[in-house]
């Protein structure tokens, strides 16, 4: 995204240095990228909500259901979304994107308690060998986990 910013940056300077005589051809040129680059813009919220890596195929599906396409969204290209009038739909592609990064965040935050507690173990020691009781020891580690854990779940 970075990059198409800087390449409409870079462009619009040159496009205020150039002076072409009025109704040559150059000037025409330049009008004409100058409005294909303008309509290009209107399209980049669109890209990049579409671009997002966290979009899962129910996500896509919902996408294509809004646009009432039926076919496979791995098929499709950005024009075909286009033609299907997705930008009609741009705040909604752009919170199933935003939901979709949401979603992401959850479960990698669930993925990083499922590895802690993988990696804690539990030493149990005997306690009373006569009753055959044992107890767990080094808690300090299992309870700040838990303490940890318990928060992050509270926040999702």
């Amino acid at each position: 995204m970075f990059a198409i910013d800087q390449s409409l940056k870079t462009f619009e300077q040159a496009n205020a240095q150039l002076k072409f005589k009025s109704g040559s051809q150059e000037n025409h040129l330049l009008a004409f990228f100058t409005k294909e680059i303008q309509r290009f813009q209107e399209h980049l919220p669109i890209i990049n909500a579409l671009g997002n890596e966290d979009l899962r195929e129910r996500h896509w599906k919902q996408i294509c259901g809004a646009l009432g396409v039926k076919s496979a969204y791995k098929l499709l290209s950005y024009n075909d979304y286009v033609h299907y009038g997705i930008a009609s739909l741009k705040e909604q592609v752009e919170q199933i994107s935003q939901k979709a990064s949401g979603e992401a965040m959850v479960e990698t935050q669930l993925r990083n308690i499922q590895q802690k507690w993988d990696e804690l173990s539990f030493v149990v020691v005997p306690y009373n060998e006569q009753k055959g009781g044992f107890r767990i020891t080094g808690v300090d580690e299992i309870l700040l986990a838990l303490d940890d854990n318990l928060s992050t779940l509270q926040t999702i």
